[in-house]
């Protein structure tokens, strides 16, 4: 049995018909999820490895009763429906950023630095607090919103809970300020826009 990429989906057009296979440790055997044009909505179904019922998902996130607008809008229903951490479900559907970089310990310092005086701004101090998790990793995760006890994330850890903080944005009801200064400084983080 051959492994997949844990980026095999990273590349594909948004909004875009598709089914891919979600190997998600416990749930991989029948579990898929992918984008269904006439809903407008990504989905996933999942299925326990132990479900023989291949026409009955234990889990089934559709857009029918509410949309999932992005990738990272379905990872964060996988994780509510399983519980599985970031890393774990950004992998299992395959959209993990092949190659992520962090800049250095002291650009990240610096930009905290600049921006803690207007941390009055939820913008500014979700971008604050984003840069203070991947810096450090206290407090809980800016887009998983899961306490954080292992440590620095990497850069892949940092790649993954973009996706959430993404899913978060495109989220009825959300606090748009908040996850819009997280996505900003978690790209920034990444090397994803100039700074």
């Amino acid at each position: 049995m051959f492994e997949l990429s844990t980026s095999r989906n990273f590349d594909r057009p948004r909004e875009t018909e598709f089914r891919a296979t979600l190997e998600l440790p416990g749930w991989q055997n029948q579990s898929a999820w992918g984008y269904d044009e006439p809903a407008g909505s990504y989905f996933a179904q999942l299925w326990r490895n132990t479900n023989q019922d291949e026409a009955q998902p234990d889990i089934w996130l559709s857009g029918i009763r509410s949309k999932y607008a992005r990738p990272g809008s379905i990872a964060l229903g996988i994780m509510r429906s399983t519980g599985d951490d970031p890393l774990t479900i950004v992998s299992a559907m395959g959209i993990l950023d092949p190659a992520p970089r962090l800049r250095s310990v002291v650009e990240i310092s610096k930009q905290i630095t600049a921006l803690t005086p207007d941390r009055k701004d939820p913008y500014e101090g979700a971008q604050c607090e984003a840069l203070l998790w991947v810096l450090t990793g206290v407090g809980p995760g800016p887009g998983s919103e899961r306490e954080w006890l292992t440590g620095e994330p990497s850069a892949q850890q940092v790649a993954a809970e973009h996706h959430f903080v993404i899913g978060r944005l495109y989220e009825p009801g959300g606090d748009q300020d908040v996850y819009s200064g997280a996505d900003e400084a978690l790209m920034w983080a990444l090397h994803r826009i100039e700074g």
